[in-house]
C-alpha cells in the first residue's frame, strides 16, 4: 500500500516537472515579452533596460535554473502588468472561478445523472431518444456560441439578467448555465452507457427474477456498480474547473482565473501564465488521485488489490 502511495507521489512530481518544463519552453520561444511590455514606441535602450530588469537578457539555461529554483521555493515571479507576485494575482481570481466551476459542476450532476439513469432504464423509448438528442446537442454546442445565445435572449431581449460581470446571483446564472449544459450532456451520455452495461449483467436479471422492484433494483443493485466509471468523468470535470472556464469567463467578463489566463497570454505576462498552467496541472493530478481513492471506497476489490 505504501509502495503504491509513493509511486503515485513520484508520478505526480514527474508530471509537474514535465508541465513546468513545457510551460517554460513554450512561453520563452513563442515571442519576446519585452517588446509587448515596452510598447511599439519604445527605444532600443528602453527595451534593453526592461530586458535586464526582468532577466530576459540572460542565457536561456540561466533563466531556466532561476525559474525552477523559484518554483521549488514557492516564488513564481512578478507580474509584469501589476508588479505584484504572480501567485497573489492568481489567488485573487481563484474564489470567482471556484464559485462558477463548482456551481456549474453541481448543476451538471443534478441534471445529467438522473437523465442518463432514467434513459438507460427506458432504453429505446421516446424518452431515451429525446434525452440522448439533448445530450448530443449540449455536448456538441460550443460554449461561446451558447453563451452568446443566452446573452441575446435573457439580456438583450428579455432584460432579465446582466450580460457580464459579477457581484450578485443574477450574474452567476448564465455563465453557470453555459458550463453546466455542456457538462450535463456528457454526464448523461456516460451515465446511460454505464447503467446499460450494469443492467445487462446476470445479477440484475437474477434480482428481477426474485421480484425486486424496478426502483430498488436500479438504486440499490445497479447504481453502486455503475458508479466507478461515473466517478471517473466527474473527477475529470472537477480537474477541468480552471481550463474549462476560459472561454465562458471571457464571454461573460467573469473575473476568474480563466479570463486572467486569456489576458495574461495576450499581454505576455509569463509569470502569471506559468502559475496558472501549473495550478491547472496540479488540480488535474489531485482530481485523479481523489478518483483513485474513491475507487477503493466504492469497490472493495480495488481496495484489496492495492494492499
Amino acid at each position: 500500500m505504501f509502495g503504491s502511495f509513493f509511486l503515485r507521489a513520484a508520478r505526480m512530481l514527474a508530471t509537474l516537472f514535465v508541465v513546468a518544463v513545457a510551460v517554460f519552453i513554450m512561453m520563452r520561444f513563442s515571442g519576446d515579452p519585452v517588446s509587448v511590455l515596452a510598447g511599439p514606441d519604445a527605444t532600443p535602450e528602453q527595451i534593453a533596460e526592461l530586458s535586464a530588469r526582468w532577466g530576459y537578457d540572460r542565457p536561456i539555461p540561466e533563466q531556466f535554473i532561476t525559474y525552477m529554483t523559484g518554483i521549488m521555493s514557492g516564488d513564481f515571479g512578478l507580474s509584469v502588468r501589476s508588479y505584484t507576485p504572480a501567485a497573489e494575482v492568481f489567488l485573487e481570481r481563484v474564489p470567482a472561478t471556484l464559485l462558477l466551476g463548482l456551481t456549474s459542476l453541481a448543476c451538471a450532476v443534478l441534471i445529467g445523472m438522473p437523465l442518463g439513469i432514467v434513459a438507460a432504464v427506458n432504453q429505446h423509448s421516446a424518452y431515451d431518444r429525446f434525452v440522448m438528442g439533448l445530450s448530443v446537442l449540449g455536448f456538441a454546442m460550443p460554449n461561446f456560441f451558447l453563451g452568446i445565445l443566452l446573452i441575446l435572449l435573457f439580456s438583450l431581449h428579455l432584460h432579465l439578467l446582466p450580460s457580464f460581470g459579477s457581484g450578485s446571483w443574477q450574474h452567476l446564472v448564465m455563465p453557470t448555465a453555459t458550463l453546466a449544459l455542456s457538462s450535463a450532456g456528457a454526464i448523461a451520455r456516460f451515465a446511460r452507457s454505464c447503467m446499460l452495461d450494469v443492467l445487462n449483467q446476470p445479477y440484475i436479471a437474477s434480482a428481477r427474477a426474485r421480484g425486486i422492484k424496478g426502483l430498488r433494483r436500479t438504486v440499490i443493485h445497479a447504481l453502486p456498480n455503475a458508479s466507478i466509471p461515473i466517478v471517473t468523468i466527474l473527477g475529470l470535470r472537477f480537474g477541468d474547473l480552471i481550463a474549462g472556464a476560459i472561454i465562458v469567463e471571457t464571454v461573460f467578463a467573469w473575473p476568474g482565473v480563466g479570463r486572467l489566463l486569456a489576458a495574461s497570454v495576450a499581454s505576455r505576462d509569463l509569470a502569471v501564465v506559468q502559475v496558472i498552467v501549473l495550478s491547472t496541472a496540479l488540480t488535474m493530478i489531485i482530481a485523479n488521485l481523489a478518483v483513485d481513492l474513491l475507487y477503493g471506497v466504492l469497490d472493495p476489490r480495488v481496495r484489496r488489490s492495492a494492499q
